[in-house]
């Protein structure tokens, strides 16, 4: 009998790569306009879900737009196409969170694209200088 982890190091032998892991990033700068701030039924969820923060959580979503007008031609963004807004762990942010980092519909934040240009991750995620999106703060008692 051959054990599961056995198998997978003979695997990463083989194949000289390790799978799902070692991904590239191509960072973009650029602006993030908030576009909508609103309770749905998802978001209210997470504050009775087994494992959830305890606090209802809002639907952020909003637009990139990059800097530089060679990331233009290069990016598949576009204004109009809408991303949401969310934890570092997935969570919706509460209000608490919406009022500390002054996040309101219309406002613009400053943000960087990360796009993937190497392995199997996330394709696309955005940062946010402003807002520290592993700030748990709401879920302290």
């Amino acid at each position: 009998i051959v054990s599961l982890s056995t198998v997978v190091i003979i695997y990463a032998k083989q194949d000289r790569e390790v799978v799902g892991g070692r991904c590239s990033y191509k960072k973009i700068e650029g602006s993030c306009r908030i576009v909508s701030i609103a309770k749905t039924d998802k978001s209210v969820a997470q504050a009775s879900s087994c494992g959830g923060p305890g606090y209802e959580g809002n639907l952020i979503k909003f637009t990139f737009v990059p800097l530089g007008a060679e990331e233009k031609d290069d990016n598949d963004t576009s204004p109009e196409k809408e991303y949401i807004l969310k934890l570092t762990n997935s969570w919706y942010p509460g209000d608490k969170f919406v009022a500390k980092y002054g996040i309101g519909e219309g406002e613009v934040f400053d943000c960087v694209e990360h796009r993937i240009i190497k392995g199997t991750c996330t394709p696309v995620l955005f940062k946010f200088p402003g807002i520290d999106t592993s700030d748990y703060f709401e879920t302290e008692k």
